[in-house]
């Protein structure tokens, strides 16, 4: 969200993050409709991580 705060294309913004354009589009639009609620992760159908998030690098 920063990024594109300043001024970025979701194009840029996912270069610079390595990641596909439709994910940033994604975020973004989720931010849009439901400010910092939006970026909070959600569950998910199928089988659960096995590894957390923090022992992820």
């Amino acid at each position: 969200m920063l990024l594109a705060a300043e001024g970025l294309e979701e194009k840029e913004i996912g270069e610079r993050l390595d990641m596909p354009r439709p994910v940033v589009s994604k975020w973004r639009k989720r931010f849009f409709r439901e400010r910092l609620d939006g970026l909070e992760d959600r569950s998910r159908r199928g089988r659960p991580p096995v590894f957390s998030p923090s022992g992820r690098r």
